[in-house]
């Protein structure tokens, strides 16, 4: 197994067995692994789950400042996970729950990419190649487009409390370990009464192009080492 999913699987043992300050030591030692093998370690890694929920659990629970490192680690859980959702039914609902863990706890962490793709895709400034200085408005930090594209959130969460919840009989369609599953239900069965189909068709294919800009970044960054 890779150095990283191993790292992964440590630290989700300590987080199911209520140990915080090992967990996130080891949550720690994820990023710094990860950011020092480079783009390549996500792409190649073995368990993308476990990967990816500790980058999760890390986004959503790490106690740093540093606005760069919280994204990196949201932009990591999100690759890994969103694979997982596409390639393995097994695991699709609890990934999908992670993500939306993300979207519900921690969105800030996920803003950057929110407002690439949404610029890449929804909005007027589409100018991949901006430049600052050639008389354009520079898109990205406008506080009208951050408001325009994070409200894509609600869109996301819509979709991805499809993939885990059933409305059917208002049960969630996965058991976890480390989380108290009652109040998860809770809060998906109001969250979901207030979701449209139409929410959930847009964020279906915004988490698509979502996915996309991620992935774009990361094999860019792989393409730089090599």
């Amino acid at each position: 197994m890779d150095k990283i999913s191993i790292i992964a699987n440590n630290a989700i043992r300590f987080y199911e067995q209520r140990d915080i300050y090992n967990c996130m030591n080891l949550l720690g030692e994820l990023y710094n692994v990860t950011a020092r093998i480079g783009s390549i370690a996500l792409i190649q890694t073995e368990d993308k789950f476990k990967v990816g929920k500790s980058f999760s659990l890390f986004a959503v629970m790490a106690n740093v400042s540093d606005k760069d490192i919280l994204s990196t680690a949201a932009e990591n859980s999100f690759y890994c996970l969103y694979t997982v959702c596409r390639d393995n039914a097994d695991l699709r609902a609890v990934a999908a729950y992670y993500i939306w863990a993300i979207l519900k706890y921690a969105p800030e962490t996920l803003q950057d990419k929110i407002e690439e793709t949404y610029i890449a895709n929804y909005s007027n400034h589409v100018m991949h190649n901006f430049r600052p200085g050639f008389g354009f408005i520079n898109p990205y930090g406008n506080k009208s487009t951050i408001d325009s594209a994070m409200q894509y959130v609600a869109f996301l969460k819509s979709y991805y409390i499809t993939l885990f919840y059933n409305p059917s009989n208002q049960q969630l369609l996965f058991k976890e370990k480390g989380i108290v599953m009652d109040e998860v239900l809770y809060s998906i069965k109001s969250e979901y009464n207030m979701s449209l189909i139409e929410k959930q068709s847009i964020g279906s294919l915004f988490s698509q192009q979502l996915f996309n800009e991620i992935e774009d970044t990361l094999y860019k960054d792989y393409s730089s080492q090599y």
